[in-house]
């Protein structure tokens, strides 16, 4: 992880390099690896609320603007207050049902397709 919180090369980290359209985005596969970095199980919540409060574009794609954006909302600046916020987070769940709605509202989001109003069965069982 870059020293003295330097997003923007923290970021590079699980960034895919190999994009050809210009996009500065960490695709599933940076993803994963920094939910490993965070010790988190790909079949938790955790996950989730990582993406959401880092505000992913879609279902495990990160833009760096709102990495950044997150970041800084959450006054992180290393892996550990990373890991911190994100369990504080779901633990924020438990006594703010406003706040799990709107979570909820966005991986919702996350799951369904374009233009579709519901998500599969499959699917809802996350």
């Amino acid at each position: 992880m870059a020293k003295g919180g330097d997003l923007q090369a923290w970021f590079i980290e699980y960034q895919d390099l190999d994009r050809t359209d210009g996009r500065v985005v960490i695709m599933p596969e940076g993803f994963e690896k920094l939910c490993d970095a965070l010790e988190f199980n790909l079949e938790e919540i955790e996950p989730m609320v990582l993406l959401w409060k880092l505000n992913g574009v879609e279902l495990a794609t990160i833009e760096f603007e709102g990495w950044e954006s997150g970041m800084r909302a959450m006054n992180v600046k290393d892996i550990k207050g990373l890991k911190a916020a994100i369990l504080s987070t779901v633990q924020e769940f438990e006594n703010d049902p406003v706040l799990f709605k709107t979570f909820y509202r966005k991986v919702f989001d996350y799951l369904r397709p374009e233009q579709q109003r519901s998500v599969s069965a499959e699917d809802s069982s996350y």
